[in-house]
């Protein structure tokens, strides 16, 4: 914890830096400075090998934690099954798992109803696995979240986790701090997290160039299909045809064969063979 200095007297803060995957800003987190409390996450020990972590989460159904053990160049079972100096967040106790403690699911749902402004229904509302760290940084009480090596910037794959972890963003900085005031959520500044264009509006050139860009790649993207498709008809007609060519050979190659047969045979009798 970082302490500082308020009306003379010294206060201790609590800062949590939760680090996710991506390469474009997992390595700026602040490494090495003890004022922070530093959270992983799932396989990123494997590429930040030598860093200090104090907790770590793996939130995903032990099934789905070994089918994907065998995708992946390392034994993340393995790793799991090793006795850690920190604990290993996961959906329950594993015996397997010597360092695993379960997740205060039910605890972290009260609190969201409770204190935090979520309507009953809304306890669910975990769409990826860094909403977990967060959720628990404000349920034991924290003065700062710093995030790094989150973008979740492809739609394909975090579309709908996006918008989920930024909600938990403005549900953060709404809550009282640990030592007063509201909690700090500094996002590093290579995150694609929390990033915009512009104002929408205001700037509209900026922030409507992608779009339009963008539709421009769907329109091309369309037109690029089209010929494609007329292109793989092409091919299908040709090879069609190809096929038909093909049997008329073999049939011209049997009659053929069969005359130089016949032919052979024709001159062997010739030649006094018997029929």
């Amino acid at each position: 914890m970082a302490e500082e200095k308020r009306m003379g007297q010294s206060v201790t803060k609590r800062k949590v830096c939760i680090v996710g995957y991506s390469p474009k800003s997992r390595e700026d987190a602040p490494f090495g400075d003890d004022i922070f409390e530093f959270w992983g996450m799932n396989n990123l020990y494997t590429v930040l090998p030598d860093k200090k972590w104090h907790r770590w989460f793996d939130m995903h159904p032990e099934g789905l934690i070994d089918a994907n053990n065998v995708n992946l160049e390392h034994d993340h079972v393995a790793w799991l099954k090793q006795s850690h100096d920190y604990p290993v967040y996961m959906l329950k106790k594993y015996p397997q798992f010597s360092s695993s403690i379960e997740y205060p699911i039910a605890e972290v749902q009260a609190r969201m109803v409770k204190d935090w402004g979520f309507e009953p229904g809304d306890e669910k509302l975990f769409h990826s696995g860094v909403a977990y760290p967060v959720a628990l940084a404000l349920h034991e009480g924290v003065d700062e979240i710093h995030l790094y090596g989150i973008d979740m910037a492809l739609d394909e794959e975090y579309g709908y986790q996006r918008p989920n972890m930024e909600m938990w963003i403005g549900v953060a900085r709404n809550q009282p701090a640990l030592n007063g005031g509201k909690v700090r959520v500094i996002v590093g500044e290579n995150c694609a997290i929390l990033k915009g264009n512009g104002l929408y509006g205001y700037d509209s050139e900026q922030f409507e160039f992608p779009l339009r860009m963008e539709r421009m790649f769907f329109e091309e993207r369309d037109t690029w299909k089209e010929k494609v498709d007329e292109t793989l008809a092409e091919i299908g007609e040709l090879q069609r045809q190809i096929n038909e060519k093909k049997k008329e050979l073999n049939t011209y190659d049997g009659c053929r064969q069969y005359a130089e047969r016949m032919r052979g045979k024709f001159r062997r009798m010739r030649r006094g063979e018997p029929i």
